[in-house]
C-alpha cells in the first residue's frame, strides 16, 4: 500500500496547504484508517462525504459544513474535467470518497488513498478549505494518470499548482515560494527535514512555479504527459520530467534555466507570480574607480538557484558619478552546466541579458556606471546538471569613463536592454500604491537590511518609516518596485525589544515633482523565525501532513 501525506500551512497573509506522497515504508502501523467508520454522508454527482454527527467525536462536523465540502470538491472536479484532465480515481462506492475525521493525532490534514482521502476536520473546514478540497481532489488525478507510485515531491507540487491555478492564483500563493535554492527534486519524509525546516517547502508545495513556467509553455494539460512519463518510468519523476520534456524537443536543463530567468524578468500569465520577490544569497557592489569587483562564491546544489544583487556605485551619493561598463564574470565547477543571467530592474522593465557561456566561464559585458541608485540588478546562478556542491564564483571588471558624467534618474547609455523611462517631471499627482507581500515581513535574527516590495499606479517616489525611524526612500515606477534598505543598528535594537509584535512599516508614496503626498500602506515586521507549518497524510494509501487546529489568528500556524 502506498500513500500520501498533506500538510497545511498558515502564512501571514492567509492559510495555505502542502501535499506530500510518501514512501510505502513511511506507513506502517500507526497510520490513519483510509475509511474510518462514519455513519452520515453526504452524496454528489461524483464524491460522497463521510462525516460523524457524534458530538464525543472530535472530528465531527454537521450535515450543513459536509454539504460545503462537498460543493468545493464537485467545483473542483468541474474545473479540472473542464480543462480537459482525467476524473479522479474512484473508490468502492464507484464515487471519489471523503472521510472527514480529526487526524490532530497523527499531526497530518490529510491521508490520500486510491479513490478516497481522510481529511482532518479542521483542515476541511478552516479558510484553506477550498485550496485544501482541490489538491485533495487533483491527487486523486495525478492517481487516475500514474497510478500511486510518483515521487512526492512531484505530485505535491504539480498538485499545488492545480489548485492554486483553480483559484486564479490569489496572493495567498507567493506567499511561500521556493527557497529556489532548494533542489527542485527535493524529497523528504514528512517527520523529517531533509529540503527544508518548514513544512510547506519541505513536501514540495513551494516549488509549484515550476510548473506553472511550464503550463504556460507547453500548455496546462502537459501535466497529464509528465505524470504519463512518471508512471512509465516506475513512479521516478525526474526522469518523468526529462523524458516528457524530450517529447517536446527540449531538455530540463534548458527549461529549468529560462524558470530561473522568468523569476527574475517576470512576464508571467499567472500575474501574482510578477509580484514575487526573489531573496538574494548575496550582494555585490561594483564600486566608483575602475579594476575589478569584489568577488565571492556561492554553492548551489543540482536543479536549483541563487540569486545575487548587483548595485551601481558604493553606496554614496555624496560624489559625482560617471559612464561606465561592466563585465561581469561566473566561474562554473568542471562538469557543471549553467545559463547565468542577468537583469536590471531600473526604470521600468528591462530586458534579461543572458551570459555567454565559453568552457567553465560565463560572461557578459553591460551598460553601467557609478551612480547610487535605489534600483537593482540581479544574476541568477542555476546549476541546470544533476551535480551537487558545485561552487559558483562571481567576478568582474569595472572601467568607468571619467569624461562622461551620468546620473541615476535615466539609465545608462542606450541600450537594447533598458526601455525609455517616461518623464514624468510634469506630474502633481501621488501615484497609488499596494503592498505587495505578506501583512507581517519576519526577518532573521542577523538581518542586516529589509526588502519591500509595492505595486505602484504612476511614477514617484516612496518613503519608508519603521516606528518612528526613516529608513529612506527610493524611486517609484509604473508597476511592481521592490527594494532593500539597510536597517541601523537602532532599527534592529527596537525590532528585538518589540518581540514578535514587531514594529509598523510605514510607506509613503510622493508625487514625481515632490509637492504631493499620497496615501500609505502599512505592513509590520518582527524578528524571528516565520509561522511554523503544520501536518497533513494522504493513501493507495498516501500521506499528508495536516494542520492541527484552527489558529486565533492569521498570522500564526501549529505544528
Amino acid at each position: 500500500m502506498s500513500c500520501v501525506r498533506h500538510l497545511s500551512i498558515l502564512v501571514a497573509v492567509g492559510i495555505a496547504a502542502i501535499c506530500a506522497i510518501a514512501v510505502p515504508h513511511a506507513h506502517a502501523a500507526g497510520s490513519p484508517s483510509c475509511t474510518p467508520a462514519h455513519t452520515q454522508s453526504v452524496t454528489g454527482a461524483h464524491f460522497i462525504v463521510y462525516y460523524s454527527d457524534d458530538p464525543a467525536d472530535s472530528g465531527n462536523i454537521s450535515q450543513s459544513q459536509a454539504g460545503t465540502i462537498l460543493a468545493a470538491a464537485e467545483r473542483a472536479y468541474s474545473t479540472y474535467t473542464g480543462d480537459g484532465f482525467p476524473a479522479p480515481l474512484v473508490g468502492g462506492s464507484g464515487k471519489t470518497e471523503l472521510y472527514i475525521t480529526d487526524l490532530s493525532s497523527f499531526g497530518l490534514s490529510a491521508y490520500y488513498c486510491l479513490g478516497s482521502v481522510a481529511v482532518d476536520t479542521n483542515a476541511a473546514t478552516g479558510d484553506s478549505a477550498g485550496y485544501e478540497i482541490g489538491i485533495d481532489v487533483f491527487t486523486q488525478v495525478e492517481f487516475q494518470i500514474a497510478g500511486g507510485g510518483a515521487n512526492q515531491w512531484i505530485v505535491n507540487g504539480v498538485g499545488a499548482w492545480a489548485a492554486w491555478r483553480a483559484l486564479g492564483y490569489p496572493a495567498t500563493s507567493i506567499a511561500d515560494i521556493g527557497p529556489f535554492d532548494m533542489s527542485l527534486d527535493c524529497d523528504s519524509a514528512y517527520d523529517k527535514t531533509n529540503c527544508s525546516s518548514n513544512g510547506y517547502e519541505n513536501l514540495g508545495e513551494s516549488r509549484w512555479p515550476f510548473y506553472e513556467y511550464l503550463a504556460e509553455k507547453y500548455g496546462p494539460l502537459f501535466m497529464v504527459d509528465v505524470f504519463n512519463a512518471t508512471g512509465a518510468a516506475g513512479g521516478d519523476g525526474l526522469t518523468g520530467l526529462q523524458n516528457a520534456i524530450a517529447a517536446k524537443g527540449s531538455t530540463l536543463s534548458a527549461e529549468y534555466a529560462s524558470y530561473a530567468a522568468k523569476l527574475l524578468s517576470g512576464g508571467w500569465t499567472a500575474t501574482t507570480l510578477n509580484a514575487a520577490v526573489v531573496p538574494v544569497a548575496g550582494k555585490i557592489q561594483t564600486g566608483v574607480s575602475s579594476g575589478p569587483i569584489p568577488s565571492q562564491s556561492f554553492g548551489i546544489n543540482h536543479l536549483a538557484t541563487k540569486f545575487v544583487e548587483i548595485d551601481r556605485g558604493d553606496g554614496s551619493n555624496a560624489h559625482a558619478c560617471y559612464a561606465a561598463t561592466l563585465t561581469l564574470n561566473v566561474t562554473l565547477a568542471a562538469g557543471v552546466t549553467s545559463s547565468p543571467t542577468f537583469y536590471w530592474a531600473g526604470n521600468g522593465a528591462g530586458t534579461p541579458v543572458t551570459l555567454a557561456v565559453n568552457g567553465n566561464t560565463a560572461t557578459a559585458t553591460l551598460p553601467w556606471d557609478t551612480c547610487a541608485w535605489t534600483h537593482n540588478g540581479f544574476l541568477s546562478l542555476p546549476n541546470t546538471s544533476l551535480v551537487d556542491g558545485t561552487s559558483f564564483v562571481v567576478s568582474g571588471t569595472l572601467n568607468v569613463d571619467f569624461s562622461t558624467p551620468a546620473t541615476s534618474a535615466l539609465p545608462p547609455a542606450p541600450s537594447s536592454q533598458y526601455l525609455t523611462p517616461v518623464d514624468a517631471s510634469s506630474f502633481s499627482a501621488a501615484p497609488p500604491i499596494s503592498v505587495l507581500g505578506p501583512a507581517t515581513i519576519w526577518l532573521a535574527h542577523d538581518a542586516s537590511s529589509l526588502r519591500v516590495a509595492v505595486s505602484s499606479g504612476g511614477e514617484g517616489t516612496l518613503k519608508a518609516t519603521l516606528g518612528t525611524m526613516s529608513l529612506g526612500t527610493f524611486t517609484l515606477s509604473a508597476g511592481t518596485n521592490a527594494h532593500s534598505f539597510d536597517l541601523p543598528a537602532a532599527a534592529l535594537s527596537a525590532l528585538n525589544m518589540a518581540g514578535s509584535g514587531g514594529l509598523k512599516l510605514t510607506l509613503t508614496p510622493v508625487s514625481a515633482s515632490g509637492t504631493v503626498t499620497g496615501k500609505a500602506v502599512t505592513q509590520q515586521v518582527a524578528i524571528g523565525d516565520v509561522p511554523s507549518l503544520t501536518a497533513k497524510k494522504k493513501t493507495k494509501a498516501k500521506a499528508k501532513p495536516a494542520k492541527k487546529a484552527k489558529p486565533k489568528k492569521s498570522t500564526k500556524s501549529h505544528k
